[in-house]
């Protein structure tokens, strides 16, 4: 495998609006987090490029964890329940989560990842006694490339090394990097994700009576050139690693920690979750009263139940303010995993903020309680899949009551 030369600080990465643009399912960190009515081509501003796509090495984690509500850290939150689970060991295949509603789910989620400090390639000694090196493997999972430019596995890979574990929008990297290298205009330059090479850092300062120093990874092999129009959300067409999924995605998580030793090098193997895409619309059921204007945020949520309460967020997406009286919207979000998931959305039509506010309009009235997605909100991803079927229109079709008394609100008039 080849090794890309030591660099320090190659390219400061920082993480905008805290772990909002990390790992959050896109929410309102920003005006244009969300796509809406279709995906800007992947051409624009800053172009990862095109081509044939071959397939990558790795494989799958494990399990299913329930959690609660995700907040997107900046005025918004996308649907309800929390994420994924890991299981052990990076890369193994472990066992999957039934949940209520029916449905098997396995759930990707670069559980923690294999770290030896010898082995095929070794990772050398540093230069420096006092300091340590850690030279990066890339474990991806298992994915069909698609002729889309944004779903081919050619793209660009981001790699930061921190001393804390929630990095913040000014938190200064020990380490970073990307590859390949920027071209002269800037603009990024692809890869293909199964020939990923070795990348090799050296973290000075470490303490030598204390023998050694934790560091946290962040890691993301961008397929989808979009991200590169707004990097404070991800999206479909994204590999991400370092992340500690196992608690899902809310609160938003942390990075896990390695562990180097002063004087010596750790060979890390990281393994690389795919953000799968998912598209549907959104729109108003016939029988649905507003008790507003139906004007609001809009929060999709994927899930491996059908009833979403309080259970793990496996993606989504988040709209800003949309007037629903005008029709239905396309919805194009990302989700992780295979299996069974069922697609949830909910009109935020008083424009509260958070999950189930009183005048809300959501797409329940499913199972015993009507607590339930509807069967039609249900898609199944295979393994290998980069996108999930088409999904048919959600409807919005109950209004949460307790809302009398509540001011109005409207989306902004834009010029």
């Amino acid at each position: 495998m080849k090794r890309m030369p030591i660099t320090k600080n190659a390219l400061r990465i920082s993480s905008a609006a805290a772990l909002c643009a990390l790992i959050a399912v896109p929410a309102a960190c920003s005006s244009d987090s969300s796509p809406i009515n279709g995906q800007p081509e992947a051409g624009t501003g800053g172009e990862t490029g095109s081509g044939g796509a071959k397939g990558s090495g790795g494989s799958k984690s494990t399990g299913g964890h329930s959690g609660s509500t995700v907040d997107a850290s900046t005025g918004g939150t996308v649907g309800a329940g929390g994420s994924t689970d890991a299981g052990t060991g990076g890369s193994s295949k472990g066992g999957a989560d039934t949940g209520a509603g029916g449905g098997t789910t396995t759930l990707d989620s670069g559980a923690p990842d294999a770290e030896v400090d010898s082995g095929p390639p070794p990772c050398a000694a540093p230069e420096k006694p006092s300091d340590a090196r850690i030279c990066l493997t890339w474990d991806p999972e298992v994915i069909n490339a698609t002729a889309d430019p944004r779903m081919n596995l050619q793209g660009t890979m981001i790699v930061a090394i921190y001393d804390t574990d929630n990095p913040g929008p000014t938190t200064v990297p020990l380490f970073s990097t990307i590859y390949p290298p920027l071209d002269s205009m800037g603009k990024p330059v692809d890869t293909d994700l199964a020939t990923l090479p070795e990348i090799d850092a050296n973290i000075a300062h470490t303490d030598p009576d204390a023998g050694g120093r934790t560091v946290y990874l962040r890691a993301l092999f961008v397929d989808n050139a979009q991200w590169f129009l707004n990097k404070t959300v991800l999206t479909y067409g994204m590999f991400v690693g370092g992340f500690d999924l196992t608690q899902g995605v809310n609160p938003p998580p942390k990075l896990r920690p390695i562990t180097l030793t002063t004087g010596k090098g750790v060979l890390h193997s990281t393994h690389l979750t795919a953000f799968k895409r998912f598209t549907t619309k959104v729109g108003l059921a016939d029988t649905v009263i507003p008790t507003d204007d139906a004007q609001g945020p809009i929060s999709v949520g994927a899930f491996n139940v059908s009833a979403p309460s309080m259970q793990p967020v496996l993606g989504g997406v988040q709209l800003p303010c949309t007037d629903l009286k005008k029709g239905p919207v396309d919805v194009t979000g990302f989700l992780y995993g295979t299996g069974d998931f069922w697609i949830v959305a909910q009109l935020d039509d008083f424009n509260k903020g958070g999950l189930s506010m009183p005048g809300s309009i959501v797409s329940l009235g499913g199972g015993a309680n009507f607590q339930s997605a509807l069967p039609s909100q249900k898609v199944t991803v295979a393994a290998g899949d980069y996108a999930a079927a088409d999904i048919p229109l959600i409807s919005l079709n109950v209004v949460i009551p307790g809302s009398t008394g509540f001011t109005p609100y409207a989306c902004p008039v834009t010029p």
